[in-house]
């Protein structure tokens, strides 16, 4: 029935044909546009993982100073508080956390300390009292109280500061520079009044 009404009116037909052509250009114009926004636009995600009490950003290559504050946190935090019996969980679980070359270098650096802490009975502390990022030089710096407590003895305690420089890859994470000294944090203020 469909076929003889378009075979007697083939003007309309016709009309129709062009309507559904024009409509199925737009929409593989409308797929080129998307294809080709979908893998050039790098999304941006805002996130509020477990134990972070604000919401961070994240984007393909980049952090919210949130982030690096929090990820600084978290690094100096488990590689500050050991025992001999917690260093491999820590080495493990800062696997990650670093690029390859210098994970291999704090896992010796940790291998070393706990094998020293193991022989004299002691253990680590550390407590962060103060952090800050600096944007220009991309650095992170975790500063607190670190104390030694040796099994028999007075425990000795000093400050010291965790520097890390923190870089996004693909939407990874990983500390790409680590540093560990006493006293504050080495940033662009104390550069300037100590130079």
């Amino acid at each position: 029935m469909f076929t003889k009404k378009f075979v007697k009116d083939r003007a309309k037909a016709l009309k129709i044909a062009d309507n559904l052509s024009l409509t199925t250009v737009v929409l593989v114009g409308l797929l080129c546009f998307t294809t080709y926004h979908a893998m050039t636009n790098k999304v941006i995600l805002e996130i509020i993982p477990p134990h972070l009490d604000e919401k961070v950003s994240m984007a393909y290559n980049s952090v919210s100073e949130s982030y690096h504050i929090k990820y600084g946190l978290f690094t100096a935090i488990s590689m500050g508080n050991v025992t001999p019996t917690s260093v491999m969980t820590t080495i493990e679980a800062l696997e990650y956390s670093f690029t390859p070359g210098l994970y291999h270098r704090v896992k010796a650096t940790l291998q070393e300390q706990g094998a020293v802490l193991k022989k004299s009975g002691s253990t680590l502390e550390f407590k962060p009292k103060t952090w800050e990022y600096e944007p220009e030089t991309n650095k992170t710096f975790i500063t607190g109280g670190q104390t030694l407590r040796p099994l028999n003895g007075q425990p000795t305690a000093k400050t010291v500061t965790y520097e890390f420089i923190i870089e996004v890859n693909n939407y990874v994470p990983f500390i790409k520079s680590f540093d560990l000294y006493d006293g504050v944090a080495h940033n662009q203020r104390w550069i300037s009044e100590n130079s």
